[in-house]
């Protein structure tokens, strides 16, 4: 007999369910910042590559950000995705 209870079961299929993890990935210095969502991370690759955009430079090396699974494990994911949320409503 196991020792997991319904909770515990329900929690692992939230987890790792079909849903995906998502972050923006930024190309250059390889920054990872986890999205609770597929919309933030969108619109976090578009604002951050409109910035780019704006503030080019020759010398430095080229930045793109994409949209990507996050490619760690749940617990970090939580903890990033809610530092994104912190470091939003601060700005």
């Amino acid at each position: 007999m196991s020792d997991f209870t319904e909770d515990d079961l329900q929690e692992a299929l939230c987890r790792f369910s079909a849903t995906t993890m998502w972050a923006v990935h930024v190309q250059g210095p390889d920054d990872m910042h986890a999205c609770p969502d597929r919309e933030v991370a969108d619109a976090l690759a578009l604002v951050l590559n409109r910035q780019f955009a704006k503030h080019t430079d020759p010398n430095d090396p080229q930045m793109k950000a994409a949209v990507v699974a996050w490619p760690h494990g749940y617990e970090s994911w939580k903890a990033a995705s809610e530092q994104l949320r912190f470091e939003a409503v601060k700005a």
